[in-house]
């Protein structure tokens, strides 16, 4: 099975927290949403693409819910998931459809005190990482993904959870 397309010192860093007991709001399914779901609790995904939508839901594990990101009802369907009270958001979804600002101001305003946001390609999706970096405290994580890119997968925190996170 193939990698989540985030940094591999990123991946390397997650195998490391304990996130057995852990929920995550998932923004983009894809190979991803296998390997997380390998990793947490519970997992609830949102694709706006009916291609991984569907790949997804016909082999989902067990602890995954997914669910179509509908951009006319962006900010009910993230309040829903947000109300669940995840312990992560990782943002990584198809910036053609929404924007990931927009995407990480919704979680800014809703998640909970001491939710873990995870930002992918941040040095592409500036806006989005310079909003999230003016609220929380950051650790980035530069390099090669599995595609062979170079990119920039972020962590985003507050000293609520910074013991948790180093």
């Amino acid at each position: 099975m193939l990698k989540p397309r985030l940094t591999q010192p990123f991946l390397d860093y997650f195998k490391k927290l304990e996130t057995k007991q852990k929920t995550c709001l998932e923004i983009g399914a894809g190979y991803s949403t296998f390997y997380f779901a390998k990793h947490f609790k519970y997992l609830s995904s949102l694709e706006d693409n009916k291609f991984w939508f569907d790949k997804v839901n016909q082999k989902k594990p067990k602890n995954v819910d997914i669910n179509i990101l509908d951009k006319d009802n962006l900010s009910n369907i993230f309040k829903v998931e947000l109300e669940k009270k995840p312990d992560f958001v990782i943002i990584d979804n198809n910036t053609s459809y929404i924007h990931r600002f927009d995407i990480a101001v919704l979680v800014h305003l809703n998640k909970k005190n001491d939710c873990i946001i995870i930002l992918d390609n941040g040095d592409v999706n500036l806006d989005a990482f310079w909003f999230l970096k003016s609220h929380y405290f950051c650790l980035d994580f530069f390099g090669k993904n599995y595609a062979n890119e170079t990119t920039t997968t972020s962590i985003f925190f507050t000293d609520k959870n910074s013991s948790y996170v180093y």
